[in-house]
């Protein structure tokens, strides 16, 4: 299933390696704090990160040294430092150091007190990170640096890093330099279609990336998926207690199965409120083990103003994880077609949302989605995008056929020239002629189609932006 050549340092590998290089190196250069769910890798980047500047790194960790909390209660740069220094017994260097304060959710001060950084230490590289960083933002009264302070957004191994991890490059090549009017050869489809249902088992939790290509061996992966499902349980009870917790711990189980459907809360659960499903969405939200995405009504630019906060699909938080939650394990994914295994388009749906945009490091996901309900004029598209100037719809297809009724619905309404669809097919960009029934009668529709292997998602901007240029 893998080449276990080089595990160890492609593991490190990670695409947001160039944006903390780019962070570090721009001036004037503010305090980063990265956000995402714990255990995606945060503190492992940053080491990484500074073993490869050659930089000192003096690490925080207030969970574990919350003691520490009180060395920032004064809010003061240099009287901070000279508290740190006495504890680790080191003169702190700004000029060859840097500071990470991990799980800084547990140190609010410690958030107040990167303003001061920034503003009478500038040259001291800090890098903070918080797994329940939310929680903390949203209920503790904290004077945020607003405009002090940058944010990056850290989330599971891409599909490419999965390929650059098991030294795939010349897959990953094919992939980021592959032009659309080209033959894709049909041995690297194959062969990225293999690859594609492994990392539907694996996914792209670093620790569940890292055991696979290391051992080679499903029991030690799907442990590894068992003991991360158990540390999410676990931050439960870090935000709920009681009857909350029992509810927040039952209704964490039976979301997986609402993947990609639009939630509708009485088939969730029929002995709980609305109102608190709701609210467990939301902590489940901020603690980023799942993801909302909302309709849109997409008639116009930004999506966020067209957008309806009460109608919304989720997606969990990586598709290893989701997948052993359903119990789908590896002999299911290797031995069935991939065509029918991706029937009921879950597990597409859920690698799509995984890795669009993922090289957006400065930015949350803005992905919504489109819904028309009716009695006989029902319609939804998978993903709707803003690209420039563009709104863009993205169709996911679980095979190598399927109906497009809803995108050409899509298509004639909103009065769109662009479409994107992913399946099973080889890369191809048509025009596209088709009639569409109307209750004014039948109507005829011309648009562009960008037909994609799904394994493409992650170069979607780069295919973008030729056949866009040419609308």
């Amino acid at each position: 299933m893998s080449k276990n050549k080089g595990i160890l340092s492609h593991y490190l590998e990670r695409t947001t390696l160039a944006d903390l290089s780019f962070w570090f190196n721009h001036s004037p250069r503010k305090p980063l704090i990265l956000r995402g769910a714990r255990q995606v890798g945060k503190s492992t980047l940053v080491r990484a990160f500074c073993q490869r500047n050659k930089r000192r790194l003096i690490e925080i960790n207030f969970e574990q040294q919350f003691k520490l909390k009180r060395s920032f209660e004064s809010l003061k740069p240099e009287q901070i430092l000279k508290e740190l220094e006495y504890h680790f017994e080191k003169i702190i260097n700004p000029e060859r150091d840097l500071l990470f304060l991990d799980e800084i959710q547990s140190a609010p001060q410690a958030i107040v007190s990167l303003r001061y950084f920034y503003e009478q230490m500038p040259t001291l590289p800090i890098l903070a990170a918080g797994s329940l960083l939310d929680f903390t933002l949203t209920e503790e009264k904290i004077a945020v640096p607003v405009g002090r302070i940058e944010y990056g957004y850290i989330r599971p191994f891409s599909f490419e890093e999965f390929l650059l991890a098991k030294n795939e490059k010349h897959l990953l090549k094919l992939l980021r330099t592959y032009e659309i009017h080209e033959s894709f050869p049909q041995t690297a489809h194959e062969k990225l279609s293999q690859i594609l249902r492994e990392y539907f088992f694996v996914g792209g939790m670093p620790e569940a990336v890292q055991t696979h290509l290391k051992y080679n061996a499903v029991k030690h992966t799907s442990n590894i998926h068992a003991s991360l499902m158990n540390t999410y349980r676990d931050d439960f009870g870090k935000y709920a207690k009681g009857k909350e917790l029992l509810r927040i711990q039952r209704l964490f189980d039976q979301l997986p199965a609402m993947v990609g459907r639009k939630v509708k809360y009485s088939e969730i659960s029929r002995g709980d409120q609305a109102k608190e499903i709701r609210a467990i969405i939301d902590l489940l939200c901020q603690a980023r083990v799942i993801h909302k995405v909302h309709h849109s009504h997409s008639s116009g630019l930004p999506l966020a103003f067209q957008s309806d906060n009460h109608i919304y699909k989720i997606y969990f938080l990586d598709i290893g994880l989701l997948n052993h939650h359903l119990g789908l394990n590896w002999n299911t994914l290797n031995q069935s077609e991939l065509s029918r295994f991706l029937t009921q388009g879950i597990q597409s749906e859920q690698f799509v949302f995984q890795n669009l945009f993922l090289d957006d490091f400065k930015m949350d996901q803005e992905i919504y989605y489109w819904l028309r309900e009716g009695k006989s004029t029902n319609a939804e598209l998978d993903f709707i995008i803003a690209y420039g100037e563009k709104i863009i719809p993205i169709e996911v297809k679980s095979g190598k056929s399927g109906s497009l009724r809803s995108l050409h619905q899509f298509v004639h309404e909103k009065d769109c020239s662009f479409a994107v669809r992913f399946d099973l097919n080889l890369p191809s960009l048509q025009n596209i002629r088709h009639d569409v029934v109307t209750p004014q009668g039948s109507v005829s529709i011309s648009f562009q189609l960008l037909s994609l292997p799904i394994y493409f998602v992650g170069q979607l901007k780069r295919f973008l932006s030729p056949p866009l240029r040419n609308l």
